[in-house]
């Protein structure tokens, strides 16, 4: 029993990791699950890099985000995981010889400028299909702000307009109605702002409010272009008090012959 008792206690202090009498290896204590993940966060990938022109980025999903947007000319902006995608587009032309480059993307020390410049053809002739000339960068959110400049020549800069579209939310499209503004599933009070673009005969077209039971607003609309071109629009439209929680904007135009409806656009809001 004795032998028995000496052979165990000198395994004991032999094994590695064992605790018995203090002796042994001491494990370190494990850190949370919610804390490895942060350590985890913020180790910046090695290949990560500022910014990138083209479609060659880690944003998930930025094909699929140009395509909805390439048709409607101008920038639009939008945080999309780590990155905030900028599409610069001229929307949909039927001649040959459009263009859009990104030439240069500065990081200053308040704020990040893309410099970009715009190829038109000398003539407008019709003769193609219709195409999309544009170009897009990612962007790293880190705070800035971001600035696109029109470079038309040497120390020649002139500031576009940025539309940017809240992260999440998607911006009301169809083939010839696009909304800025409200975005899909804002919350709305009378009156609205609506703000966007239309490319339709004559530029007239009707905006509505409904409920999902009444008409709550309608109005005829004029845009400041008439199709092929696409011209801007905004309205400050009253609306009655809704029955229902949610409804729709909506924008449409109709043949003016037949009254049939030729294009129907549904922004779906809150109330």
């Amino acid at each position: 029993m004795k032998k028995f008792l000496v052979f165990f206690v000198i395994m004991a202090l032999l094994l590695p990791g064992c605790s018995f009498f203090g002796g042994g290896k001491k494990q370190e204590p494990v850190k949370p699950k919610a804390q490895q993940s942060e350590l985890k966060k913020e180790q910046p990938k090695a290949d990560q890099k500022d910014y990138y022109i083209g479609l060659e980025t880690p944003v998930s999903g930025i094909k699929d985000w140009v395509y909805r947007y390439q048709r409607y000319d101008g920038v639009f902006l939008q945080k999309i995981g780590d990155y905030r995608a900028v599409l610069v587009s001229m929307g949909e032309k039927f001649s040959p010889g459009y263009g859009v480059t990104i030439n240069k993307i500065d990081q200053k020390a308040d704020k990040w400028v893309i410099q970009v410049s715009f190829k038109q053809p000398k003539e407008e002739d019709y003769s193609g299909k219709g195409v999309y000339p544009h170009e897009v960068a990612s962007i790293i959110s880190d705070g800035k702000p971001v600035e696109v400049v029109n470079v038309t020549g040497p120390g020649n800069e002139t500031p576009v307009k940025v539309i940017e579209i809240p992260e999440g939310k998607k911006l009301g499209v169809s083939k010839n109605f696009v909304i800025f503004t409200p975005v899909e599933g804002q919350k709305i009070t009378s009156p609205v702002v609506v703000k966007g673009k239309a490319r339709v005969f004559e530029a007239n077209f009707r905006i509505t409010i409904e409920d999902g039971h009444y008409q709550l607003a309608e109005k005829i609309l004029m845009a400041d272009q008439g199709a092929p071109a696409w011209g801007n629009f905004e309205v400050n439209l009253p609306f009655d008090k809704p029955t229902n929680p949610q409804g729709f904007i909506i924008l449409s135009y109709e043949n003016m012959a037949n009254g049939e409806m030729i294009e129907e656009l549904l922004l779906p809001v809150k109330f």
